[in-house]
């Protein structure tokens, strides 16, 4: 409980710091030449009308800072507060701890990334995945398996072969067929090559392209992903359904048994004439759908869209017109379904999922695109230098100890020509060398060069990115200040967790010193102890009034005499203690002590209730309320402790400087 109380409050903490933090510019229009006028110090630390007008405006955006007086001011009040915490926080060496700066680098590796990838690539790999989810293509394929990291002469005869299986589709020959014959695809035997209509994000990026730039009818050029060379052939286009909210019932039935599928058979049958009778199809699925994921939600399912489930399933369940219809039964490799649909989301705005796109994108292999446009801008501002000699020269030493990770150079240490520069940084032959025996990767098969040749292209790539960034700060004032933001972010929160919240979670004798001083803080208000009846039956409820009323007999008692091992429920008893407005029964009702009338419920059953005391208000115990004693026992701490750093250290506010906002 303890670590996530923390995680909350350090999710409250940071997120002033860093909403919006990965897309913003500043749009200051501070006095003019005031940019660098200083507008309060903290001891001997200053900081700046722009450094306050900039955590204002993005942390405050329907606020004008030229207007919103009050606003500012209180702000400026907490603003000042975080800031004495930072100096004590720096001045208790806090800064200085190894964790502490292993938090902040991670934060600033995912800062970097939105900062340095050209948003104008992202943001046309976001339109694009956009527009392609406006449609969907049926395809096929023939693929001819080759690994990625495969020989050349293998990479050729893999080609050649794609490139023959074309030509004889080309020339006319049923696609179907081919695929069965030449396709590495284990699905084939099933599909025939037909893998069914796909959308942006069903597929790895390039056969995604592939099958989109293909028109419909014809058969792309081979396309190299992963897996190997495909070629595609579009059957169809269509506009795309939109994500589908649907439930079913299925009784299992997978292989070849014939006595089994005919048993499957018949009970959905069975169970589709029970909802043809006006049967509720969530109780039926609860009590007779194979699919316990689902049962338990009356055999819904989670949203779907093209493309995730069978294709029997989903050409059935996009067949149902009109939200609430209910498909006859349907057989899949799976068993036997009825599907019932519940409602249809067409395809939302771009706005409405760009963020959602971006994420996308970024985790998607089209994200190379972007990373690859990146390396080549880097390379090109900063006077780029391979050395091919003396990466050939390593190459010369390469041998099957790399694909055991046993790989090593003998005294590597003497290898210092260069391998690469970029801007005034140059890589030398050890330190690649140190990088891949300390990788230590095995690998079942390859051309042992052709790996070390993929290990250096990820390791120039890898370098020429964190040289970027590395001058992140140097050459983007945004970056800077947000890092300034999450760094001192951190300290607050490493140092506020030390002083407040764990203290109040651990000082167990301050926590109840001031629960005793502020009682009258943490009241119930009145309360009820009630006792709540129902009965199944109208007969037996008369004869347990007649016992609550004469009061001779014990909750326990009551239960014992009316209930048996048939029926468990015929009576239950629940005891309430409620304040007012916390029970809508209760509520109905003056609260006085005795007994009820009865009220009828619509399934038959009776109750009523026993209010057996009213209590006045009166103080919480510590038990009774801890959350809230040690939450307003924290804010006590808190408020004490910034007294403590305002007389530590002098607060100096520039209130002409300050009134320059609003001039």
């Amino acid at each position: 409980m303890y670590s996530s109380f923390l995680s909350m409050k350090k999710q409250s903490l940071f997120l002033v710091l860093i909403l919006g933090s990965c897309f913003y510019t500043t749009n200051l229009h501070a006095a003019e030449g005031a940019q660098e006028d200083v507008l309060f110090s903290i001891g001997d630390t200053e900081i700046t009308l722009d450094e306050f007008s900039r955590v204002y405006q993005r942390n405050n955006p329907n606020s004008d800072i030229h207007t919103d007086q009050k606003d500012v001011e209180d702000y400026l009040d907490l603003y000042i507060n975080f800031r004495l915490k930072v100096k004590e926080a720096k001045n208790e060496g806090i800064d200085t701890i190894s964790h502490i700066n292993d938090e902040l680098e991670g934060y600033r590796k995912q800062l970097a990334r939105s900062f340095i990838f050209d948003k104008d690539v992202t943001e046309s790999l976001i339109k694009e995945a956009y527009e392609r989810m406006k449609e969907e293509v049926r395809v096929s394929h023939v693929l001819i398996s080759l690994p990625e990291n495969a020989l050349p002469a293998d990479t050729l005869e893999a080609y050649r072969k794609i490139m023959n299986i074309r030509r004889r589709a080309v020339r006319g020959e049923d696609f179907a067929k081919l695929a069965v014959e030449n396709s590495q695809d284990p699905s084939v035997s099933q599909n025939k090559g037909d893998i069914g209509y796909l959308t942006a994000f069903r597929t790895v990026y390039p056969f995604e392209t592939a099958a989109y730039n293909t028109a419909e009818g014809e058969v792309s050029m081979p396309v190299r992903t992963r897996f190997g060379y495909h070629i595609i052939k579009v059957h169809e286009r269509r506009q795309a359904r939109g994500e589908m909210v649907a439930a079913h019932i299925l009784i299992s039935a997978e292989g070849e048994d014939e006595e089994k599928l005919k048993e499957a058979e018949m009970k959905i049958n069975h169970i589709k004439s029970l909802l043809d009778e006006g049967g509720d199809f969530r109780r039926l699925a609860m009590k007779h759908s194979d699919d316990q994921f689902s049962s338990r939600r009356g055999g819904e399912l989670p949203p779907f869209s093209t493309g995730r489930m069978v294709p029997e399933f989903e050409q059935a369940a996009y067949a149902l017109e009109n939200d609430g219809d209910i498909s006859d039964p349907v057989k899949t490799p799976f068993g036997y379904h009825i599907i019932k649909r519940i409602h249809v989301h067409p395809l939302p705005t771009l706005e409405a999922i760009r963020s959602d796109l971006r994420n996308r994108v970024e985790r998607d292999t089209r994200s190379d695109i972007a990373k690859k446009e990146l390396i080549e801008r880097i390379k090109s501002e900063n006077n780029f230098r391979f050395w091919r000699a003396n990466y050939e020269e390593l190459e010369k030493l390469v041998d099957e100890n790399l694909l055991t990770g046993a790989w090593t150079v003998q005294d590597a240490g003497k290898y210092t020509k260069p391998l690469f520069r970029i801007g005034d940084t140059t890589y030398q032959q050890k330190d690649f060398i140190y990088h891949v025996e300390n990788q230590r990767i095995r690998r079942r098969s390859g051309d042992p060069k052709d790996i070390f040749k993929q290990l250096y292209n990820q390791f120039q790539d890898d370098k020429i990115i964190e040289f970027e960034e590395f001058l992140l700060e140097e050459k983007n004032p945004n970056f800077k200040a947000l890092m300034n933001e999450y760094r001192n972010g951190i300290l607050l929160f490493e140092l506020t967790d030390r002083k407040i919240w764990s203290q109040a979670l651990q000082d167990t004798t301050g926590l109840k010193t001031f629960h005793e001083k502020n009682k009258d803080r943490f009241m119930w208000d009145e309360r009820a102890d009630v006792n709540i009846y129902t009965i199944k039956e109208d007969r037996t409820a008369r004869r347990v009034k007649r016992w609550a009323n004469r009061g001779r007999l014990s909750k326990d008692e009551m239960l014992s005499r009316v209930n048996d091992d048939e029926n468990p429920d015929k009576l239950k008893i629940e005891n309430k203690l409620v304040e007012r407005g916390g029970h809508n029964l209760i509520d109905m009702y003056e609260w006085e002590t005795g007994i009820t009338e009865n009220i009828n419920n619509p399934d038959g059953s009776v109750t009523f209730l026993q209010f057996n005391e009213i209590r006045k208000p009166e103080p919480k115990k510590l038990n009774e309320a801890r959350g809230f004693i040690v939450s307003a026992y924290q804010e006590h701490l808190e408020k004490e402790w910034v007294k403590e750093l305002r007389a530590k250290y002098p607060v100096n506010i520039n209130h002409t400087v300050l009134e320059s906002l609003w001039k």
